[in-house]
């Protein structure tokens, strides 16, 4: 008897269990089925120019927390520059990569439909003097020495093209001092040149060796995009491609907000994903410095944003010469993807940056 009972009740509870979790539509939802699990994530391949380190803190945060975020699983395809990444995405054996800005115009001016989602840095190349040097501005070097790490090195076409837009450049000296080392060291210190044109690599190497810099850039070169995602028309086209695409810039512009609000906790992420960069951590963290003012989103304009302007100064000065034929810079580098890339809460990543340890 006492058994028929507890059957009973039981048979009640199950019923009521039933009716308490009925939808408001009248739907009866079985409360047996289990959870559905979460969406697995997207497998994606991204081509880089070069291996994962400091040079791009944004990156290694996103790599660690945001990618997965996004609902991203990314492979880094290291390749040996940006054109061979440039040749991958133009050829349809790869959908989205990292290459220079320049590169974007170049290979649209010979027929390409490549298209930049999003810029990743700007500035990695400048031109410096040292803090305590009489030389305050670019017009000041007029009549002296301009010092560059070779003919051939990754700051040729911006030399080229600040000494061309100056009216003076041939009153310029440039004199190959090569790059971070004694030599270039010898050659700021001993005033054998008045200035310096590098990346930021460089001159990290040199702010290690106690140099301290002033930047004499001409302001209209300022704020280029050196590095930009960039993925085909075609790809762009297909709605999951187009999807990826603005999660791969989003999630890297989400670490870089982080990188700005805690290079330490970048440091922290970046000596354990590339712990061969940190055998030096005074060299580390200079380096890192360096390349967060190179990631740094130019102040006023949302993550994301392809500047109409600042594309026009790399196509008239710093991709003018390989250019085969005109271009439309609002086509190659169109403001379509921004407000997707930038629809995040920014002020929510720097409070999670500031408190990671």
């Amino acid at each position: 008897m006492e058994q028929r009972t507890g059957l009973k009740q039981w048979t009640v509870l199950a019923a009521l269990l039933l009716v308490l979790a009925a939808c408001a539509d009248g739907t009866v939802t079985d409360t047996t089925e289990a959870v559905s699990e979460e969406e697995p994530l997207q497998s994606v391949r991204l081509l880089i120019p070069f291996p994962e380190g400091l040079a791009w803190p944004g990156l290694m945060v996103a790599m660690d927390r945001y990618y997965e975020e996004e609902g991203l699983d990314v492979e880094l395809i290291p390749v040996d520059g940006s054109s061979l990444v440039l040749s991958q995405l133009i050829s349809g054996q790869e959908k989205f990569g990292v290459v220079v800005a320049a590169d974007v115009l170049v290979a649209n001016s010979r027929g390409a439909e490549l298209r930049s989602v999003a810029p990743l840095d700007t500035d990695v190349f400048t031109i410096v003097t040292l803090v305590d040097s009489d030389i305050q501005t670019f017009e000041d070097l007029r009549g002296g020495s301009l010092g560059i790490t070779s003919p051939s090195g990754g700051e040729a076409a911006l030399v080229n093209a600040v000494l061309e837009s100056s009216g003076f450049g041939d009153e310029v000296e440039l004199v190959p001092v090569g790059d971070a080392g004694p030599a270039s060291f010898d050659a700021l210190d001993s005033g054998r040149v008045d200035a310096y044109a590098a990346g930021f690599p460089d001159l990290a190497g040199l702010q290690n060796l106690g140099m301290e810099f002033r930047e004499i850039l001409p302001e209209v070169f300022s704020s280029v995009p050196t590095d930009v995602l960039a993925a085909t028309e075609e790809t762009l086209a297909n709605e999951t491609d187009r999807e990826i695409a603005i999660k791969l810039a989003r999630g890297w512009l989400k670490g870089t907000v982080f990188t700005e609000a805690n290079p330490e906790a970048t440091l922290a992420i970046g000596c354990e994903r590339v712990p061969e960069e940190c055998t030096d951590m005074d060299g580390a963290r200079s380096f890192l410095d360096a390349a967060v003012e190179s990631v740094a989103i130019p102040e006023g304009t949302m993550p994301g944003t392809n500047e109409v302007a600042k594309w026009e100064v790399i196509k008239e000065s710093l991709a003018f010469a390989d250019l085969e034929g005109d271009v439309d810079v609002a086509e190659a580098a169109p403001d379509d993807f921004v407000d997707e890339v930038s629809d995040f809460d920014i002020a929510a990543v720097q409070a999670e940056a500031r408190a990671a340890p």
